[in-house]
């Protein structure tokens, strides 16, 4: 999808607001600049107490959006509660929306559809979700492997131990009436229903990890499901409009925690899009760090778009003031929402819409978020928005051509370590959050973090993949592994082959210590971790005092918690060892590429202020990057994007701290600042105010 750069708002709409009220917002929407405005259309919108349509509001919407040159992104509702009479809740549901789709498909207004607001579903076992979990358990959960499953579920709810991964086949419709024949008994072991509809599966608050794990893969299936159907109705009705859902939180997310895989999201829709709101989803990132946190939401959300030229959007925008709601308060300043955009746009993004144009008067989040000021006239950050706007609108041939370059270095996102993780307590046990305990509930994904800010401070731009798809991979790419400790051997065995075929693995913590189900890795894993790094690491040992581990010529490198070492360093090179002399940082020749194992959590470590500047400067000995355009002195206050197009290649040089000079490695040639006009000739260092943005256009020509 190739389209001019759009900047929108969320239109908060009240059902039967006088015509005059809603037009000036429509027509101030225009004139400030926003081009699409997202609406919500839930059924309850669109029917009265008797269960009538009334479409009279939003008839008008649309009309005065018509009027005004004002796009339109409708909300749908597309997601069941799984109880009661499911499935005539679904029909009913699916029937509304068919009605509003059919309504508007046509309208000149209409840009896209988004299927869900935040979608997340939280499923508990019931007379509904139980048998439909049993059936998945067989078809997707365990691809047929009946034997895989039976390993893992017993008669009575006892479970066993297995180190086998499913293996998905495709047996004949008469080997699946025997399989399921065979089945039955076990399944109706799976869980229990009480008379009065309600459920209960053992192991789901502690004790055994299959059903923990299964449920989590269960719920995210289960959303995915009802995504899909939604979007088929969608292309089923209006063939002609792309559709898109904006997850929430993409950084922590996780499937146990309402079904949420990004990779799996993004599957279900034509392009991908997300909430970010640092209020609500920054939280774990410092103050400091908040305009990181942005980036790598955006990036997430790139690397997951299903979209084949990448598209993606930012659907929800921190646009205003939060007092009350949020996790923390926070209002943007002018320069915040300028960096911002600029910082979304070098990222790739096609689209970002704010949360919201005029704050709502009352209620949850009432006269908060607002784009506009409390008085609905332009703020200072509609301006410094509007500003953004018009230089996309001057230069739209060039940035609507345009596309990131490639990244320099690609995070592996394993949502099997981040399930396991996400349920491996005692039973009754409350996993902790707080961010320097190594242990906290959301370990991987401040790892995750960490790896990203570490590449971010280092010059490097970042891609991610996911952990069964590794397409994305250059053959000769970097690839960060942080603390991915549960993997499946067929994971492990893609990541041998890529790496034996030219790419560079550099992994921490424990990695692939254990299948997605907690096991012990596999006789399989074992062979794929040897292949990659000599042998596994022969022992680990957690450390609640900080340590060193020591490098040649009287170098260190803090460590944390875990110190894993290896006691046979036949065909390894050892880049440091722990204050005994042990192995704990090797590196071993994998073919024609290179894998390196961090023994400590590095990654995580980052991100919770447990190590600085000589991390980083690790990681570049670690490897070479050749960039075309690059910083000489990158850290956490300058960040460098860039987009490229056939005849021109546009710099997105952002200062986060304070007035600063950027020591620029780029070609020789003309450069001119989009924003002031200024010309430079070959800039080698470009002087930046505090929290100021630069443009530079690079006519390669």
């Amino acid at each position: 999808m190739k389209e001019p750069i759009l900047i929108g708002s969320m239109l908060w709409v009240v059902q039967n607001e006088p015509h005059d009220e809603l037009e000036a917002d429509i027509r101030g929407m225009t004139e400030n600049k926003l081009r699409i405005a997202r609406l919500f259309m839930p059924p309850s919108t669109v029917t009265d107490e008797s269960g009538a349509y009334d479409f009279s509001t939003w008839d008008r919407v649309f009309s005065l959006s018509e009027k005004y040159g004002l796009l339109l992104a409708p909300t749908l509702s597309s997601l069941t509660a799984p109880a009661g009479d499911y499935a005539a809740a679904r029909k009913k549901l699916l029937d509304v929306n068919a009605v509003i789709i059919r309504r508007y498909a046509s309208s000149p207004a209409l840009h896209s559809w988004i299927l869900q607001n935040e979608p997340s579903l939280s499923i508990t076992p019931n007379a509904v979700t139980l048998p439909l979990f049993r059936r998945w358990l067989l078809e997707e959960g365990y691809g047929w492997d009946l034997e895989a499953l039976k390993s893992h579920y017993a008669h009575a709810g006892i479970f066993h131990s297995s180190n086998r991964e499913t293996v998905f086949r495709h047996p004949t419709e008469d080997e699946k009436a025997a399989l399921l024949a065979e089945y039955a008994p076990i399944a109706e072991t799976i869980g229990e229903i009480y008379a009065d509809g309600s459920g209960f599966l053992s192991g789901l608050t502690g004790g055994y990890y299959p059903p923990r794990v299964d449920w989590g893969r269960f719920n995210a299936y289960m959303l995915n499901h009802q995504l899909s159907e939604m979007n088929d109705l969608v292309h089923a009705l209006d063939p002609r409009h792309p559709t898109s859902i904006n997850p929430d939180n993409v950084s922590q997310a996780y499937p146990a925690a309402g079904g949420r895989n990004l990779y799996e999201e993004g599957r279900t829709v034509d392009f991908l899009g997300c909430s970010c709101h640092p209020a609500w989803h920054s939280t774990r990132f410092s103050p400091s760090r908040i305009a990181h946190s942005v980036g790598m939401f955006a990036d997430m959300t790139r690397w997951a778009t299903a979209d084949p030229d990448g598209c993606f959007w930012v659907t929800e925008l921190q646009a205003g003031t939060n007092f009350f709601s949020g996790s923390r308060p926070l209002c943007p300043s002018a320069e915040d929402i300028t960096r911002w955009l600029w910082l979304l746009i070098g990222s790739g993004c096609r689209g970002m819409v704010y949360w919201l144009y005029k704050a709502r008067p009352t209620g949850f989040e009432g006269l908060e978020w607002g784009l506009m000021n409390q008085r609905g006239n332009p703020s200072r950050r509609s301006k410094a928005s509007a500003r953004v706007a018009a230089v996309l609108d001057e230069n739209e041939a060039l940035f609507t051509s345009s596309h990131p370059a490639k990244p320099d270095i690609f995070l592996l996102h394993s949502f099997d370590s981040i399930n396991l993780a996400s349920g491996e307590t005692n039973p009754g046990q409350v996993r902790p959050t707080e961010l320097d305990d190594p242990r906290n509930a959301l370990m991987i994904q401040d790892a995750l973090c960490g790896a990203y800010l570490m590449a971010h401070d280092n010059g490097w731009q970042t891609g991610f993949v996911w952990e069964y798809d590794l397409s994305a991979l250059p053959q000769n790419g970097i690839l960060f592994a942080p603390n991915t400790y549960a993997l499946a051997p067929s994971v492990l065995s893609s990541l041998v082959d890529w790496v034996e075929a030219g790419g560079t693995l550099i992994a921490d913590g424990l990695f692939g210590a254990k299948n997605p189900y907690g096991y012990r890795a596999s006789a399989e894993a074992d062979e794929a971790l040897s292949r990659l790094f000599g042998h596994p690491a022969d022992d680990w040992m957690a450390d609640i005092h900080p340590f060193t581990l020591l490098r040649p010529e009287r170098k260190t490198l803090p460590g944390w918690y875990l110190l894993a070492n290896w006691e046979d360093e036949n065909g390894l090179d050892v880049l440091a060892r722990d204050a005994e002399g042990n192995a704990s940082v090797i590196r071993h020749k994998c073919g024609k590429g290179q894998a390196i194992y961090i023994g400590t959590l590095f990654f995580q470590g980052y991100f919770a202020g447990k190590n600085g500047k000589e991390s980083t400067d690790f990681l570049k000995e670690l490897v070479s990057i050749q960039k075309t355009y690059a910083l000489r002195n990158p850290g956490a206050a300058l960040t460098l994007r860039v987009l490229e197009a056939e005849e021109a290649d546009v710099l997105v040089l952002i200062n986060h701290g304070d007035s600063t000079t950027a020591e620029l490695d780029v070609p020789q040639g003309c450069y001119r600042d989009l924003l002031t006009d200024e010309i430079f000739k070959t800039p080698r260092a470009v002087t930046l105010q505090r929290a100021e943005v630069r443009i530079l256009k690079h006519d390669k020509k």
